[in-house]
């Protein structure tokens, strides 16, 4: 299994487990709005864990978490997480590439909430 598969099944198997936990631990709503924000807890959670573990590995030379892993978890709503970890662990605030892909997806992912309260409004 490639790096970069195994990283992102660990990580959606992480993020499931984590949602259904804190649904029930929390007690939160059946509905949607507790779903999604067990979802988005879970997927920060796990994002800035993933992001503190690359760090160590990259400090001690071991097997590290891919960029696409990174991004991907960004992506699927971690972008929050990413930059906790980023700031927290100073980890990936130099790469510039790096720096440009996760801020163009903040930038998509904000511009799809304003779209979406817009499209709610009228």
């Amino acid at each position: 299994m490639s790096p970069w598969a195994f990283y992102a099944l660990l990580a959606a198997i992480l993020v499931a487990g984590a949602t259904f936990g804190l649904r029930f631990f929390l007690d939160l709503s059946t509905s949607a709005v507790g779903w999604m924000i067990a979802y988005l807890a879970s997927i920060n959670v796990v994002t800035i864990a993933y992001y503190g573990h690359d760090k160590l590995m990259a400090q001690h030379r071991g097997r590290r978490v891919p960029e696409l892993v990174l991004h991907g978890l960004a992506i699927a709503g971690g972008s929050l997480g990413a930059f906790a970890g980023m700031k927290l662990f100073r980890h990936k605030t130099l790469k510039g590439t790096f720096r440009v892909v996760f801020w163009s997806i903040v930038a998509v992912q904000l511009a799809a909430c304003v779209a979406m309260v817009w499209s709610t409004k009228s």
